[in-house]
C-alpha cells in the first residue's frame, strides 16, 4: 500500500503536467531553399504569439501528427501528396518510438476507441 507521501507526490506531479502548457515553441525552424540553403531567418515552431510561426509534426512520435498528416496528404495537390505518402509509409514501417506528448496523444487515442466502442 502506497504511503501517503507517495500520494500526494504522485498527485502533484499529474496536477503541474496538466498545467504545463502544452502549446509553446519547443523547436527552431530554418526555412530552407530546393538546394538546401537558409533564406530566412530561425522562426520559433508553435509560438502562440506569432500566427505565422510553423507547427512541427513528427509522425512517427506521436499518433495525433500521422493522423494530421494523413489528412494533410488527403487535402494537398497530388504531386506533394505522392512525396508525402512513401515517407509516412516507412514511418509506419518503422518502430514507433513516442514522444512525451505522443504518449499521452496515444493514451488518449487508445481510450477513445474503447469508449467509442461501447
Amino acid at each position: 500500500m502506497p504511503k501517503q507521501n507517495d500520494k500526494i507526490k504522485s498527485d502533484q506531479k499529474l496536477f503541474d503536467e496538466l498545467r504545463r502548457p502544452r502549446l509553446y515553441p519547443k523547436y527552431r525552424v530554418i526555412k530552407t531553399s530546393e538546394d538546401l540553403n537558409p533564406v530566412n531567418s530561425v522562426m520559433l515552431a508553435t509560438d502562440p504569439n506569432d500566427i505565422n510561426s510553423p507547427f512541427v509534426l513528427m509522425p512517427r512520435k506521436d499518433p495525433a501528427a500521422m493522423a494530421a498528416m494523413l489528412t494533410y496528404m488527403s487535402y494537398c495537390e497530388p504531386a506533394l501528396a505522392n512525396e508525402i505518402r512513401p515517407w509516412l509509409r516507412k514511418i509506419i514501417e518503422a518502430e514507433p518510438i513516442f514522444g512525451s506528448q505522443g504518449t499521452r496523444n496515444y493514451k488518449y487515442v487508445r481510450s477513445r476507441s474503447i469508449t467509442e466502442a461501447e
